[in-house]
């Protein structure tokens, strides 16, 4: 295979491809199932406003002329506009801008992060819920736009090895704290096994996000604890005991003033 063909921009994308092709393939089912959850996907799926940065004119630039921000027709022109990953997308396109990636190098890798879907969701959404409710997870992006996502811990394993590429390496975490303002991403929840089951994965999104309004845990028929924050749940001893046991009757959590879901253990 001569070298044109191995820089071409199609052998790059069938490449990418088959590179997130493998990744997804190999995530767990109870995974799966959490990703295509309706009451995840509504929670990721509300509207939030532009920040400070970039400006308006910046944003609209990116949106209609370059291409590198998604809005749905429904939504544009609106105050309330992107969904939350791609909220998120918009911080880390503010830092690769302020390192001067280009714009073609930007468009590949959003490409790779968005485009490429197994099972209705893409790398993007599996690593943004893998680094809430599980491990911390490292984007790393090369100077042509490739990009991969390891686990912070396999990265630096690999990093030492010295394997890489010159690139630039973010903590996708730092990009996901200014959605959820009231967030405990580094607060220990001790919820066993709680990849074997979505239930308890659920519950693990919900107190390390803080995105409800306040949650119920019906310990007994005569015993309900009200929770407002993760704060309130960690100093609740009985609460911790009876989450971390998988023993209660039901946990109601209401995300808004129109949207409530229940976990209940198995019987």
């Amino acid at each position: 295979m001569n070298i044109d063909k191995l820089t071409s921009k199609e052998f790059k994308e069938k490449l990418d491809k088959q590179i997130i092709d493998e990744k997804l393939s190999e995530i767990p089912v109870g995974l799966i199932h959490l990703l295509n959850n309706s009451v995840i996907n509504y929670c990721l799926n509300q509207k939030v406003g532009a920040k400070k940065r970039p400006t308006a004119r910046v944003l609209n630039n990116w949106i209609k002329e370059l291409g590198i921000v998604k809005v749905d027709a429904n939504d544009k022109g609106k105050i309330k506009r992107f969904d939350i990953l791609e909220s998120i997308w918009i911080n880390i396109l503010v830092e690769l801008r302020d390192f001067g990636m280009s714009i073609d190098s930007i468009k590949r890798t959003r490409k790779i992060l968005f485009d490429y879907k197994v099972r209705n969701f893409t790398v993007f959404k599996y690593h943004v819920i893998n680094s809430i409710i599980n491990e911390s997870q490292t984007l790393v992006i090369f100077k042509d736009g490739g990009a991969r996502i390891l686990s912070t811990e396999n990265y630096i394993y690999l990093l030492n090895k010295g394997v890489f590429l010159a690139h630039l390496s973010f903590k996708l975490v730092d990009f996901i704290k200014p959605e959820y303002p009231n967030h405990s991403f580094f607060e220990k929840f001790n919820i066993t096994s709680s990849f074997e089951d979505i239930q308890k994965m659920k519950l693990l999104f919900f107190l390390r996000t803080g995105k409800y309004q306040y949650i119920k845990i019906k310990l007994s028929e005569q015993d309900i604890r009200y929770i407002e924050n993760s704060k309130m749940f960690l100093n609740n001893v009985d609460a911790i005991n009876a989450v971390s046991e998988w023993n209660f009757v039901e946990i109601l959590i209401s995300i808004d003033d129109d949207t409530q879901t229940i976990i209940t253990p198995k019987i």
